[in-house]
């Protein structure tokens, strides 16, 4: 029969062996030192310290959002439409502390400042596009300034620095 104090061991072991960069590939790490975690008992738990569980909740923070970023489509196959995702998770991503931060993978990172470059460029060129608004793209019109609006501020900037326009929706009588 293993102690309780093998037991609380065996957790510290689990949360310690995650790595230091966290990507969707983690998620067996992260949920293998929880669920360890969860079956220990009140009086075990208690011997896990408190910076232990900090550490596996900061595991837990910057993997959701290393999963979330997973599920962007790769920057070459990134379009207008995807302004619904990739706004979200670099807000995701910034909302975490800075600590959880540090523990993003740079790969995941660069995979959603990547996205993000290439939504700027598409929906940029798709504005450039539209010389005119007609019953024919009326339309894509409207969902390209759809798209648009899901962009972050930071986003917004970039597409109107990129196409020489301050306000985009203004240019097109929004």
């Amino acid at each position: 029969m293993t102690s309780p104090r093998a037991k609380a061991a065996d957790v510290i072991v689990k949360i310690d062996a995650i790595p230091a960069a966290i990507t969707w590939e983690n998620e067996d790490d992260v949920d293998s030192a929880w669920g360890a975690y969860n079956e220990l008992s009140d009086d075990q738990k208690a011997l896990i310290s408190e910076a232990s569980v900090n550490k596996l909740m900061n595991y837990e923070a910057a993997l959701d959002v290393a999963v979330l970023i997973s599920f962007l489509p790769n920057a070459a196959d990134v379009t207008s439409t995807d302004a619904d995702k990739i706004p979200v998770a670099r807000e995701k991503y910034e909302a975490l502390t800075a600590a959880q931060k540090a523990l993003v993978d740079n790969t995941v990172t660069t995979k959603l400042s990547s996205c993000e470059d290439k939504l700027v460029e598409t929906i940029a060129a798709e504005i450039n596009g539209v010389t005119e608004i007609t019953e024919v793209n009326k339309g894509n019109v409207k969902e390209l300034l759809e798209s648009y609006d899901k962009l972050t501020d930071t986003e917004k900037d970039a597409v109107d620095r990129k196409i020489g326009r301050k306000g985009t929706k203004k240019s097109f009588g929004s």
